[in-house]
């Protein structure tokens, strides 16, 4: 069984470098590790959602781990200034959103490198 046949491997990859990457602060560069193991796949839509979904689910969840209050409290504080209604939610789905499509796009665009079979 090759690497690339375990998709669930490289998801599971994946989530764990979107976590190591927000849990040091650089959760914008999710699409990195996506991007790099987008090498190993033939070139499929359904990588957009598998590796756009463990991008940002690795990237929310030191958010909710450690210090949750601070950073709701700061998330609030950036959505009043900038005039979002909502508090926390509106920074925290434009959190989600971001690394959902930069882990998402990094993994589509380096497998389109690859023939598909």
């Amino acid at each position: 069984m090759r690497l690339t046949e375990r998709l669930d491997v490289l998801i599971i990859i994946d989530l764990i470098a979107g976590f190591a990457l927000s849990y040091v602060g650089l959760w914008y560069y999710v699409f990195v590790p996506s991007a790099l193991l987008g090498f190993l796949l033939e070139s499929r839509w359904m990588n957009l959602i598998y590796f756009g979904l463990s991008g940002a689910i690795g990237a929310i969840i030191p958010i909710f781990l450690f210090d949750v209050g601070n950073r709701i409290a700061n998330a609030s504080l950036v959505g009043a200034i900038i005039g979002l209604p909502g508090g926390f939610v509106a920074p925290l789905g434009l959190t989600i959103l971001v690394a959902f499509l930069a882990s998402g796009l990094g993994a589509v665009v380096t497998s389109s490198l690859r023939p598909a079979k």
